[in-house]
């Protein structure tokens, strides 16, 4: 992680400069801090034919919490989703309501699936917005995941 972004309290803009991990290989699984594995499992559960297998559901973006700043973070990212992918291209491979944009995505708390030149890619074309982000030391509802 490059120096001006230290030290960094958040696990959201650690998770942000993963990709920047020396000798990470192109597909990796990233497990949150009290994720793990119990059994023996088979690489296609996370990657067929180069892809990642995600297992995500779209959801509505909403809070319990009156003051609670992780659905203000999951609103900025559904807004850089939107406007880098359609959700046309992922016919069959998310559940999905009726609505033209992605609305969100249900937080499953599991092993995510990535690609290292995905990520790269996505720094590539939204480097002002998340470099932006990778300066709040902790979590604020700016931040981005």
């Amino acid at each position: 992680m490059p120096k001006e972004y230290l030290p960094v309290f958040s696990p959201n803009l650690i998770e942000l400069n993963l990709h920047r991990i020396k000798d990470l290989e192109e597909y990796f699984v990233y497990f949150n801090d009290d994720t793990f594995l119990t059994n023996y499992i088979n690489e296609d559960y996370f990657f067929i034919n180069g892809k990642a297998v995600n297992n995500i559901e779209e959801s509505f973006i909403m809070s319990k919490y009156p003051y609670d700043t992780f659905p203000h973070i999951l609103l900025n990212d559904i807004s850089i989703i939107n406007k880098n992918f359609s959700k046309k291209a992922f016919k069959g491979r998310i559940r999905k309501n009726q609505i033209e944009y992605f609305t969100g995505f249900y937080n499953n708390h599991l092993a995510n699936p990535f690609k290292k030149s995905i990520i790269k890619q996505i720094w590539k074309k939204e480097e002002k917005n998340l470099d932006k982000a990778s300066y709040n030391k902790f979590r604020t509802v700016y931040d981005l995941s």
